[in-house]
């Protein structure tokens, strides 16, 4: 007897799959910098091999393909642009390197791999901000440390402000910590006079007043709603004076 079983299982009786339906599909990304930013790095190098400059700027952005990676954390991507050559010098439109926006992201990692490959921790940006700055604004301070290992601790921008003037400005305790481990003085003065302590005060006494605000509100709400329960309470026992139930 032939057996035929070139399309049914011995096992099971069922049809064998195709190996071709068993094939993972491919992401399709409209551009090279949607690859990089989910970190399909396959795909990066694929649509590099296919004629994407390495330093393409995106239209809405003007991101390059690093300014992608460390913007968006996918370190494998920007390992591999480092490595093919990419340009750590290009800069966004308001001035910020692949190392500016890795600092305000809180991208370590990628910061880490753009120092080691050369990039510039003190490059500045349209407002004279070097990462260091963004770092301790937006309050990464294990980015700030790994730039600090880099650079300055005392960069100015062009109002005279440093790091340590942002951490006290935008309230990053653990920053401005970090700053005064590494030696930042909060007795430098800006170019309008104003020292660190100032700035962080300024802040403090806004938050306290909005707080305060917040207070005051609610207290009021409670005690109209007291108010309004003993004017009840009040009505009530008027009209049962008035008005008795037997």
């Amino acid at each position: 007897e032939l057996l035929f079983y070139s399309t049914f299982s011995l096992t099971s009786g069922c049809p064998e799959p195709d190996p071709c339906s068993m094939a993972v599909k491919k992401p399709n990304y409209s551009s090279v910098h949607e690859a990089v930013k989910a970190g399909d790095v396959e795909q990066l190098a694929s649509m590099i091999r296919s004629g994407a400059g390495i330093n393409e700027v995106d239209l809405v952005h003007k991101f390059t393909l690093l300014h992608c990676a460390a913007h968006s954390g996918s370190l494998e991507c920007l390992h591999w642009l480092l490595w093919h050559g990419a340009d750590t010098t290009r800069v966004t439109v308001g001035g910020w390197t692949a190392v500016h926006l890795a600092a305000i992201r809180g991208q370590d990692a990628c910061m880490q791999a753009l120092l080691v490959n050369g990039a510039n921790a003190e490059a500045q940006d349209d407002r004279g901000c070097t990462p260091s700055h963004l770092a301790a604004a937006h309050g990464h301070s294990y980015t700030l440390h790994t730039l600090l290992r880099h650079g300055n601790v005392d960069g100015s921008d062009r109002k005279d402000w440093k790091p340590v003037h942002y951490a006290a400005f935008h309230g990053r305790l653990g920053c401005l910590q970090l700053l005064l481990r590494w030696g930042a003085c909060i007795d430098d003065v800006d170019n309008n006079g104003n020292l660190p302590g100032i700035a962080g005060e300024f802040i403090w006494c806004l938050t306290f007043g909005l707080q305060l605000c917040y207070v005051i509100i609610v207290a009021n709400l409670i005690m109209f709603c007291f108010l309004c329960n003993l004017y009840r309470f009040i009505i009530l026992s008027l009209l049962l004076k008035a008005f008795p139930l037997s």
